[in-house]
């Protein structure tokens, strides 16, 4: 694994955090695909189980407080509709039964739920593992998804309070919440480049696009 960046004298200590992070994510992407290649594939049924089980559980979940914040009631009735088919009817959601019924939502994030709403999008940083974000984009998220899984873990599901259970939570969310990350709309695929100034000029102008959009096709109260 090698890291290679170019510092500049006239760069801020963000500059330099973010063009050395943006090196590391990519040599840790480049590594983990590389290993990945070797191992054997899970068959698809079981991926598709498991992706379908962090979408109920966590996606929608998700998708509720972002619609509604959003003032997008409606969508947030729908993502609350598939929750309750695909674990009724869905084997606790590892079948999405609610699509194959036609009901399917419209993901959107918390940051673009915030943005909707004028919140601005502060600096643009580039966060270890998960990605290049701004503030805004992430805090949100990272608030929300922690709501979300420990209100699950611990209210739902009841497991005791322990430091065992919460690294164990913390890897299962970091897994869960990367692997729906294309689920919510956090990271549009013109951004996977590996030139940090066209990723942060393509999340940008993709993020903002989406902003517009999401304002303007429906009517948000204040």
């Amino acid at each position: 694994m090698t890291f290679s960046w170019s510092v500049q004298a006239n760069d801020t200590w963000l500059d330099w955090y973010n063009k050395g992070m943006f090196s590391f994510n990519n040599s840790v992407s480049n590594t983990f695909t590389g290993i990945t290649n070797l191992l054997p594939s899970l068959p698809s049924g079981l991926r598709n189980g498991i992706h379908n089980f962090g979408v109920t559980w966590i996606g929608e979940p998700l998708n509720i407080g972002a619609h509604l914040i959003a003032g997008r009631t409606s969508d947030a009735g729908i993502a609350l509709q598939r929750i309750v088919v695909n674990i009724y009817r869905g084997w606790f959601g590892f079948v999405d039964r609610a699509a194959q019924d036609g009901v399917v939502t419209t993901p959107i994030d918390y940051g673009l739920a915030l943005c909707t709403r004028g919140v601005p999008a502060g600096p643009f940083i580039v966060v270890p593992l998960t990605g290049i974000r701004t503030v805004r984009d992430f805090a949100a998220d990272w608030v929300a998804a922690h709501v979300v899984v420990y209100s699950l873990v611990f209210g739902v599901f009841g497991l005791p309070i322990s430091l065992e259970t919460l690294v164990a939570v913390e890897l299962i969310e970091e897994l869960l919440t990367l692997s729906i990350a294309g689920e919510l709309g956090e990271m549009p695929k013109e951004a996977q480049v590996n030139d940090l100034a066209i990723a942060q000029q393509n999340y940008l102008a993709g993020r903002k696009r989406s902003c517009t959009e999401l304002s303007n096709h429906h009517s948000i109260p204040k």
